[in-house]
């Protein structure tokens, strides 16, 4: 069912095709998937070759149709219903898989690369519905109740840059327009976010410098006059350590922190971090 994209270049853009081999075992749910997921690591064999585009361009890999990646996208899909929002078009395999599934009605993808589309838009089946748009200003400026469904993919990486560059910002702007957000790998981005928030609460209240989504969490966490354990992150870092595993069992910083990773866009995520994070977000683009 994977679309078959021929290896082909436009603009700086390429679509490079590979061969697995016969019997080499391949990461479907990878060691990282592991750690930051809570799921169990599974390899695969196939007993024939398997093909495996990769779409290039920037410098570097920006999507493949890996079976890992496969798995992903599919895991995703299962949660999409009616009139589906597809960020990113990327090889086709989202909107292709999702003519395929009955609960999903139409799709429209938003690709904001005229490269991509010319290179895999063409080999889709159905040729379904996508518009060359950049993402953000088609969610802002969508009616409510466009759509049902939406998965963003629109990013390179897995980590916090991601989480706080992409999807924060995405999924403020779909809150109230569309009921059903699923944004890539995003439980993977949230737990390496999660890591750090009891460690950076654990400072002071006049200590700066923190990246702005921290900044945003503890400010956050000031305001509520949430009681818990600081100390100076240096010199005495064991001191730092004892500090953060004491927040970890305070109740209230779990709840807010709960609220702070997984409720973005929502009502009470606005009022606990929306002004904190535009202040933090702001000063940081000015440093």
């Amino acid at each position: 069912m994977r679309p078959q994209i021929p290896a082909g270049k436009c603009n700086g853009v390429s679509v490079e095709v590979d061969t697995i081999k016969a019997g080499e075992r391949i990461d479907v749910v990878s060691m990282r998937n592991a750690i930051f997921m809570g799921m169990k690591p599974l390899a695969v064999s196939f007993t024939s070759p398997l093909e495996v585009r990769r779409l290039k361009y920037d410098g570097g890999t920006w999507m493949t149709d890996h079976p890992q990646e496969i798995w992903q996208m599919d895991w995703a899909l299962e949660r999409m219903r009616g009139r589906v929002l597809v960020g990113g078009l990327g090889l086709g395999v989202v909107t292709s898989y999702a003519e395929h599934m009955p609960r999903i009605e139409r799709t429209t993808t938003v690709e904001m690369d005229k490269s991509i589309i010319k290179l895999v838009h063409r080999h889709l089946e159905s040729v379904p519905e996508v518009v060359c748009a950049d993402l953000f200003d088609f969610v802002k400026k969508c009616r409510k109740d466009a759509f049902d469904s939406a998965f963003f993919d629109i990013w390179q990486a897995t980590g916090e840059y991601s989480w706080t560059t992409y999807v924060v910002p995405l999924r403020r702007l779909a809150a109230g327009k569309i009921k059903n957000v699923v944004c890539w790998l995003e439980e993977e981005m949230q737990e390496q976010v999660n890591q750090a928030l009891y460690r950076v609460c654990s400072f002071p209240d006049d200590d700066t410098g923190m990246p702005p989504h921290y900044a945003t969490f503890r400010d956050a966490v000031v305001k509520k006059k949430i009681k818990r354990k600081t100390t100076r992150p240096a010199p005495n870092f064991n001191d730092l350590m004892a500090a953060e595993a004491e927040n970890r069992k305070n109740k209230k910083l779990i709840a807010l922190a709960e609220l702070f990773l997984k409720g973005v866009g929502t009502p009470a995520w606005e009022k606990a971090f929306g002004d904190f994070w535009d202040k933090n977000e702001e000063r940081s683009k000015d440093a």
